[in-house]
């Protein structure tokens, strides 16, 4: 009975020492690492902010090569997002809360621990880039989380340090886009044939395909003739789905059918970004369009669209693919 009442005491003990010293305690938890990524920080940006890269350097994933993961949202930029369920790894989920090419931010759920901040930040830095990895938690009171934050640097700062040396291989091998050319263009108009959707931005590749074929068969079966490059207007777009028009352009207006439907191509003034690279990487073009039209003092008016200038069934490298991104303004 004596030991039994001695091994209540230093449980007692213990307990008030946990309790006690958890009062004394910072609720806020912090973790830095920094590492060199031998790709350049557009690269180095674009490995972590597509999330279905995410597997090919995250050191946690790297543990239970069976965890599920579950996407929703865009694949990359705000608002992307995963679950995970693992045996080894507990659950948790990963979202994008900004994102530019010198800075993510991420909110981090992981088991029961609660909410935390995870950023990433790139500067260039000898021929490649320096990538800072932090964390930050908020215990918000509760005891058991104060004295984990005492350990999060050691459990977790080795994981950072492997995720960025995993980083460079990946990294490198993305293909970026480039501009190469800003045009000023006077649009005389046009004619065309469409298929308008509203999607998951996700589905624009094949939902693009799968509207040119349909419009091409249209065509064929009715002796119409293409004349330019396919296109497609997006009449919205934020960051999540689109309302966007396939588009095969021709010489004079023709009726269209229960599905595709005449399109008169706007006239006037235009700034045209060329862009080679990617389709996915083509916001760049977009975003290159929008700076000018502000430096220039110009505003822009109706749907901007792409022209697809190349064709990927012919040519196979993505950095060789033209496309130019087109905003009227006045």
């Amino acid at each position: 009975m004596k030991i039994l009442k001695w091994v209540g005491i230093v449980l007692a003990c213990i307990a008030a020492i946990i309790f006690i010293g958890g009062l004394l305690l910072s609720d806020k938890g912090h973790v830095a690492r920094t590492g060199h990524v031998d790709a350049s920080p557009r690269q180095a940006y674009e490995l972590v902010n597509d999330l279905s890269l995410v597997k090919s350097w995250s050191p946690w994933l790297a543990m239970d090569t069976n965890a599920v993961l579950t996407f929703s949202g865009p694949h990359s930029g705000v608002g992307a997002k995963y679950t995970w369920v693992s045996d080894k790894l507990d659950k948790g989920s990963y979202t994008i809360k900004t994102s530019s090419p010198e800075k993510i931010e991420i909110d981090l759920v992981f088991g029961n621990m609660g909410p935390a901040l995870a950023t990433f930040t790139f500067t260039p830095k000898d021929n490649g880039t320096e990538v800072t990895w932090t964390l930050d938690t908020d215990a918000k009171g509760n005891i058991i989380s104060r004295w984990f934050n005492v350990v999060l640097d050691l459990m977790v700062g080795p994981d950072f340090e492997k995720g960025i040396d995993n980083m460079s291989a990946p990294a490198k091998k993305i293909v970026m886009g480039k501009i190469v050319q800003m045009e000023e263009y006077t649009c005389e108009g046009g004619f065309g044939l469409g298929i308008r959707s509203t999607i998951n931005a996700l589905e624009i590749g094949t939902t693009l395909a799968r509207s040119y074929g349909a419009i091409m068969q249209f065509m064929a079966q009715n002796a119409i003739t293409m004349d330019g490059y396919p296109m497609a207007i997006y009449h919205s777009w934020d960051g999540k789905t689109t309302d966007m028009e396939a588009v095969i352009p021709i010489k004079s207006p023709v009726k269209g059918n229960a599905s595709i439907h005449p399109v008169i191509l706007g006239k006037g003034p235009m700034i045209i970004a060329h862009y080679y690279g990617p389709y996915e990487k083509s916001e760049m073009a977009h975003d290159a369009c929008l700076k000018w039209l502000k430096d220039h003092g110009k505003t822009a008016v109706g749907a901007p669209f792409e022209e697809y200038v190349s064709d990927p069934a012919s040519e196979k490298d993505p950095s060789k693919w033209l496309t130019k991104v087109y905003y009227s303004y006045r």
